[in-house]
């Protein structure tokens, strides 16, 4: 399920993984993790995606001035993969856009 306006998005990738960008931030809520909702600005945001045996593992992170903190580790399988590849297509040119702006 995805629900979309231009700088507002959010989709459920399990039942107890649920991301929402609203302009500047991205949003993961979740009961796998205490407390529940991890918020990243996007201009910090970190995404690393390594292959899996059942599809690939995701790393979210907020790049700091010396280390990455924030860091949440997921396995998604490939249906859901592809799902979060294009929910973050618009999020990542959007960053990229900002961060011409402001340069």
């Amino acid at each position: 399920m995805t629900e979309d306006t231009p700088h507002y998005r959010r989709i459920a990738l399990a039942d107890d993984l649920h991301l929402t960008w609203d302009r500047h931030a991205l949003t993961l809520a979740t009961t796998r993790w205490d407390p529940g909702t991890f918020v990243y600005d996007i201009e910090y945001l970190t995404i690393e995606a390594l292959p899996s045996r059942g599809g690939m593992k995701v790393v979210l992170g907020s790049r700091g001035a010396h280390h990455r903190f924030a860091v949440l580790r997921f396995e998604l399988d490939d249906p859901a993969f592809r799902r979060f590849e294009a929910f973050l297509a618009p999020v990542i040119a959007y960053r990229d856009r900002l961060r011409t702006s402001l340069a």
